[in-house]
């Protein structure tokens, strides 16, 4: 642990939230969030696939 100017303890980061959780395959999960995040988007900006404000089924499985 670093402290800072306020004498605060802090960790400085990995840059993969789930490398600094101690969390198995991080890569993997980061990309997959990566992806979701992506999905996500691209779902909330397109009105092509969605039917009566519910997402497609097959797009919600994606997430899943």
């Amino acid at each position: 642990m670093k402290k800072n100017q306020e004498n605060i303890d802090y960790a400085v980061s990995s840059g993969n939230v789930f490398v600094d959780l101690g969390l198995d395959q991080p890569e993997e999960l980061l990309a997959r969030a990566k992806l979701l995040c992506e999905v996500s988007r691209l779902i909330k900006n397109s009105s092509s696939i969605k039917k009566k404000g519910k997402v497609c089924k097959d797009f919600a499985l994606l997430i899943y």
